[in-house]
């Protein structure tokens, strides 16, 4: 056995040092597990007393509860705006929401109809320019894309232009 493999070689105490390391992270976690639930417990019992006060104010539980749902799903739709960075990625993200919703009554959703609109504007400007410089290699991949676009949404797609 040469100095290398003896080296390399597993013993008993670093058996034992690995697991015992192991073992008293796992212990902590699960101390600071019960911690973070102790802390929470306390925050619901809070936020029960809250409910209860709004209920005596003339607040219904129902209906605050919603609002609180609500504020909720609002700031996680904000989390998953946000994690978009890339501004092909965001134009995609508001036209598809428009086309699947009543996002377009916003104005976040008019701003997006607005991008929509400009992007389909360049596209009618690039397809004017297409057929008069005889294009028809860009103009065919963009027709095909076209299509493709109104299969997955149901709807038209970017305007095509009268021949």
């Amino acid at each position: 056995m040469s100095d290398e493999a003896a080296s390399n070689a597993l013993t008993d105490e670093a058996i034992q040092r690995l697991f015992n390391e192991a073992f008293a992270i796992e212990d902590e976690l699960e101390s600071l597990k019960g911690a973070y639930m102790a802390a929470c417990k306390e925050k619901r019992e809070a936020l029960k007393d809250i409910k209860g006060s709004a209920k005596d104010a003339g607040i219904p539980k129902k209906v605050f509860a919603a609002v609180l749902q609500r504020r909720a799903a609002e700031k996680k739709i904000e989390r998953i705006d946000s994690a978009l960075e890339e501004q092909d990625e965001i134009s995609i993200y508001e036209r598809t929401l428009n086309v699947l919703g009543p996002f377009a009554d916003t104005p976040l959703g008019q701003a997006a109809v607005d991008e929509a609109k400009a992007q389909d504007n360049k596209v009618v400007a690039f397809k004017k320019g297409a057929k008069k410089k005889g294009g028809e290699d860009a103009l065919d991949s963009l027709t095909a894309a076209e299509r493709n676009m109104a299969a997955l949404t149901g709807e038209d797609g970017i305007k095509q232009l009268a021949d």
